[in-house]
């Protein structure tokens, strides 16, 4: 039956079903919310793998002694011939930490290579508490030319690294003595590492560049700037609980001198949660230590950042000399020439010296992380193509092309095409517009067929068949819209939803979608019922 019901409805549902799907896309790309930054937690002294003192080229160390552990990634000259340099767990620092496990061992002194400008280097783990392994050293790739193993004790003989062609090494030096390496069973074994690379052992970390940027532009939600008071000389710091509180190296000279000392303003503390960064710009070539409260009370909390300087710089104490510094010194990139006594904190440095007269490293390993900003893939949040594209819905085919049933009209000529309304009578197809197209087939004996070649209008029903099909690849397009449809462009939505439109945005839209729909229905069905 060749109604205007078929030439209006099909475009009504098409318009729709268009109207539906584009409130689908813009509400899936504007309700998805802005790409948001998300928060890591790292502790830069992580890389250092568990070894108080990590330098990745060459150290010179010729101070008093190590508890600790020890890993230089290139060739290590400690002590000088004749003296000894120990490598011990405790004497008088703390006993509180673990070293790290190589090879399935605990080891006290990880290198590259030996210098044979060395001393005697003396591995023996003194100090460890009960249920801690005194450890073993192990050097990458031995160098089989210059240095011998050999057994030299008794009951039992341990491991001596020894120079060759040099009188009286084994008790001068150059020589690494693994006091815990048995010479007749494993000792020899154990002595040469299974890696490549001092490196190869220290992987499953953040790395250095990704601290170094953590470093540089911190979660600001989890950090606070202390501006140090002048106190009298004493720098006074006003800490943020549960924050990592960042002091600028420069806060802390007044007048031109350095503080004399570090007191605290409020009832807040160093602690795990409660850090103390003191950030040193580039280009410093000489930074002064501080202590933070009385010998290891707050020396794990306490960082000092050296990680944009490149380049030779000098660590001494407060007042230039060798006296306790308080904290972990993070200086992946510098030349670092440290005097301490001691210095109480880990050490990451590209080359490392302590010169002679130079105390001790107390391993106080730093025990606090630093919160970092990171950005994800926008890409799901903007793409959201599963709820997008709801193609079925818009291509309602079956309904919409009765079209075939309507054409083959007997005589499409005999009346010229018109969109005047049919007798009051023709509404009676009304309850279903499936009843209206279904009739079509029995239309051409129905008085009211006659008008049959008005089916020339559909014309305008293909056009609405195509209308009904060209919002499919709507989908597709979606990406200019930000939805991420097919194409994944996803680019508009993206910069839309940044700008904060928010949910009402997306309601208004949506709401002006769905009366313009009505609207378009109500205009229908009054030219139909006209």
């Amino acid at each position: 039956m060749n109604s205007p019901y078929i030439d209006a409805r099909p475009r009504a549902t098409a318009a729709v079903a268009v109207f539906a799907t584009v409130a689908a896309i813009v509400g899936a790309t504007f309700v998805s919310s802005p790409a948001q930054a998300a928060t890591e937690s790292l502790n830069p002294f992580a890389e250092a793998g568990g070894f108080s003192v990590y330098v990745s080229g060459d150290a010179f160390l010729d101070n008093s002694e190590v508890e600790g552990a020890i890993a230089v990634g290139g060739t290590l000259r400690a002590g000088t011939p004749g003296k000894r340099f120990p490598v011990v767990h405790y004497v008088a620092g703390t006993t509180d930490y673990v070293p790290p496990v190589i090879d399935g061992d605990t080891t006290r002194l990880l290198i590259g290579a030996f210098s044979t400008g060395s001393g005697v280097v003396d591995v023996t783990g003194a100090g460890a508490p009960e249920g801690v392994d005194k450890g073993y050293a192990k050097v990458i790739d031995p160098d089989k030319v210059n240095f011998a193993f050999s057994g030299r004790g008794s009951s039992p003989e341990y491991v001596q690294y020894k120079a060759k062609n040099v009188q009286n090494s084994d008790s001068n030096g150059p020589v690494i003595e693994g006091k815990n390496h048995d010479w007749a069973t494993d000792g020899v074994a154990k002595f040469t590492a299974e890696g490549a690379s001092v490196a190869s052992y220290l992987t499953g970390t953040a790395g250095t560049e990704a601290v170094t940027a953590c470093l540089a532009s911190p979660d600001a939600s989890a950090t606070n700037y202390v501006v140090p008071e002048n106190d009298g000389g004493k720098a006074k710091l006003t800490l943020v609980e549960g924050k990592a509180n960042i002091v600028d190296y420069a806060d802390m000279f007044f007048g031109g001198n350095y503080a004399s000392q570090i007191t605290y303003g409020g009832s807040v503390r160093p602690s795990a949660t409660t850090s103390i960064i003191v950030q040193v710009p580039a280009n410093t070539t000489n930074v002064r230590g501080m202590t933070f409260g009385e010998t290891g009370e707050y020396a794990r909390y306490v960082m000092w950042d050296m990680s944009a300087i490149e380049g030779a710089v000098t660590l001494t104490d407060k007042s230039g000399s060798t006296t306790r510094i308080d904290g972990s010194v993070y200086a992946p990139h510098a030349d670092l020439t440290a005097y301490f006594g001691p210095l109480d904190g880990q050490v990451i440095a590209k080359t490392l010296t302590a010169p002679p007269g130079t105390g001790e490293f107390h391993s106080y390993m730093f025990g606090s992380t630093l919160s970092c900003e990171t950005t994800p893939d926008p890409s799901p949040s903007v793409t959201p193509s599963p709820s997008v594209t709801p193609s079925p819905s818009v291509t309602p085919s079956p309904s919409v092309t009765p079209s075939p049933s309507v054409t083959p009209s007997p005589t499409p000529s005999s009346t010229p095409p018109s969109d005047e309304p049919l007798p009051s009578e023709t509404p009676s197809p009304s309850p279903s517009p499936s009843t209206s197209v279904s009739s079509s087939a029995s239309a051409s004996p129905s008085p009211s067929a006659s008008p049959s070649p008005s089916a020339s209008p559909s014309p305008s029903v293909t056009p609405s068949v195509e209308a009904s099909a060209t919002p499919e690849p709507s989908s597709s397009e979606g990406g200019s819209l930000g939805s991420g449809g097919e194409n994944g462009s996803g680019s508009g939505g993206a910069a839309l939803s940044e700008t904060g439109f928010g949910e009402a945005w997306v309601g208004w839209l949506a709401t002006a979608f769905v009366v313009a729909g009505a609207m378009l229905i109500g205009g229908a069905r009054r030219r139909n019922r006209a």
